[in-house]
């Protein structure tokens, strides 16, 4: 009985471990650059880290799927009914217009909704 407990462990941690590895190797949905050309260089380190080690595409992936099942909110509603980053969505939402999302200004400000799916969905 014991052993099964520990085979169990270990194969969730595995599943786990496999699949914070597969979220955060996501390539990007779209390569708009995250910096300024008045930034300074520690702007682009930052970028080039995000992307090098997936973050960006994993958030990017997450701000879409938000949209999806909440559309027509607006950065900071979609933050508050998703418990996501309100700064981080604000910042990757432009990235994906106006390929994959799109927008609307209303009084509170731009309400967002899914234009197009990447190819193979949730990938």
């Amino acid at each position: 009985m014991n052993d099964y407990s520990t085979l169990y462990r270990l194969a969730h941690r595995v599943t786990t471990l496999y699949e914070k590895l597969k979220m955060n190797q996501l390539p990007l949905l779209s390569k708009v650059p995250a910096s300024r050309s008045t930034d300074n260089a520690a702007s682009y380190r930052a970028e080039e880290l995000q992307n090098a080690s997936g973050v960006r595409g994993r958030n990017q992936r997450l701000i879409l799927d938000a949209f999806l099942k909440y559309p027509m909110t607006t950065t900071k509603e979609l933050s508050d009914l998703t418990g996501l980053d309100r700064y981080m969505v604000a910042r990757r939402a432009p990235d994906l217009y106006p390929v994959y999302l799109d927008r609307v200004n209303g009084p509170q400000g731009y309400r967002w909704f899914v234009r197009k799916i990447p190819l193979g969905g949730k990938q």
